[in-house]
């Protein structure tokens, strides 16, 4: 049976999304004013706050479609977005340019083409009063019931405010893919590292981008500022200097109670219950996460080739060179003990203090400086039995 999914009105919603994502961004990028900012689905589709305020409506097709026709709902349904701004008095239309940005193309006879600036270029295809009328028309003759509140917000406008409208209107019509707008985007970054970083710079971009998005849209940020997109952007282009590494897992991860007890056979865990840390405790909690962070970001550089085995063994056996310094004061201290309870009192103290409270300053690159790294690279080695914090961890195991 095949199981490939054809279903087109599923993927277009979840694509159209991440089609305004991604022209967003990319208009941030290209935005020449320091101070410009961006909103989603707030106002519109996309807001763009530059020297102006740009509404933009954006529209993606993945399957065959008909060319944009005098009647077409993505016209339309983007004037009614526009005339509801305008009629709650939440813009200045005098201040306000409206866009409509789509994957279709314009009929060669539609009135649209008067909105498409590569289109009507120098030329004047309908004087304002002509075009007014011709979208007057459609809209009083038009059958189209899906058009028909869109109609009704238009025809109520007074004529000042119609010809306002249709003055501050452009369509950008046959407009890039998804694939294409991330091309741009990576056309735009393409200066802010070496090509052979360019590709893991743009992924990570568009990451960051996404997370912005979701905090916007949440309330978490009142919009997205060129500041924030560019200091973004400094930071990932400077993780990939020669001293540095990109860090991709900057959020700790929360473990629940069910989640520390699935992963209760694994020898780290076991190694922390030697010394008497429950399962559930915060303490495990935190040495999962570490260790997930951990293990997922080495995993990731390896992959993108920014590390290779080499380097990788030989930070694993600086690590390994200071857990013996240190695991030496343990074992002194340990000597002529054989109270089971003074010994993990002994050990747990060691832990806390030399793995918990502070860690070693062992970086696998100069300016790549995050503790979770550390910590859960030692618990790395910790579930290879290769260190430990219990002074007799290798028997016990």
């Amino acid at each position: 049976m095949n199981n490939t999914i054809t279903d087109f009105s599923a993927k277009e919603p979840a694509l159209g999304y991440f089609y305004q994502f991604l022209y967003s961004l990319l208009r941030l990028i290209k935005s020449k004013n320091i101070e410009a900012s961006v909103r989603i689905e707030c106002l519109d589709d996309v807001e763009i706050i530059d020297d102006s305020l740009d509404l933009v409506q954006t529209k993606l097709h993945i399957k065959s479609i008909a060319n944009l026709s005098d009647s077409s709902p993505d016209f339309w349904k983007s004037i009614r977005v526009w005339v509801d701004n305008i009629n709650e008095n939440r813009i200045d239309i005098d201040k306000t340019m409206f866009t409509l940005v789509t994957t279709a193309n314009i009929s060669e006879s539609s009135f649209l083409n008067y909105f498409n600036v590569a289109k009507n270029g120098n030329e004047t295809l309908f004087t304002e009063s002509e075009i007014l009328d011709k979208i007057i028309y459609v809209a009083i003759n038009s059958n189209s019931t899906t058009n028909k509140k869109s109609y009704d917000l238009f025809l109520n406008l007074s004529d000042d405010i119609q010809k306002k409208l249709i003055n501050n209107i452009t369509i950008i019509d046959a407009s890039l893919s998804v694939n294409d707008l991330i091309t741009e985007i990576k056309h735009e970054l393409r200066l802010s590292v070496f090509t052979d970083k360019l590709n893991l710079l743009t992924d990570r971009v568009i990451g960051n981008w996404m997370v912005f998005g979701v905090k916007h849209l949440t309330e978490l940020i009142p919009e997205i500022t060129y500041k924030q997109l560019h200091s973004t952007i400094l930071d990932i282009s400077n993780s990939f200097k020669e001293d540095n590494l990109p860090n991709d897992f900057l959020d700790e991860i929360k473990i629940t109670d069910e989640e520390a007890e699935l992963l209760g056979t694994k020898i780290f865990i076991k190694q922390l219950e030697l010394i008497s840390l429950k399962t559930a405790s915060r303490l495990v909690k935190n040495a999962i996460s570490d260790f997930r962070r951990a293990y997922e970001q080495r995993s990731r550089w390896i992959r993108e080739q920014l590390i290779n085995i080499n380097e990788e063994e030989a930070y694993e056996k600086e690590l390994v060179e200071k857990w013996n310094t240190l695991f030496a004061l343990l074992e002194d201290e340990c000597d002529g003990i054989s109270n089971d309870e003074k010994l993990i009192e002994l050990s747990k103290v060691f832990y806390k203090a030399f793995f918990v409270e502070k860690v070693p300053r062992i970086f696998i690159k100069k300016n790549f400086t995050s503790e979770y790294l550390i910590r859960g690279s030692y618990h790395i080695l910790s579930d290879k039995k290769i260190i430990g914090w219990h002074p007799k961890f290798e028997e016990l195991l």
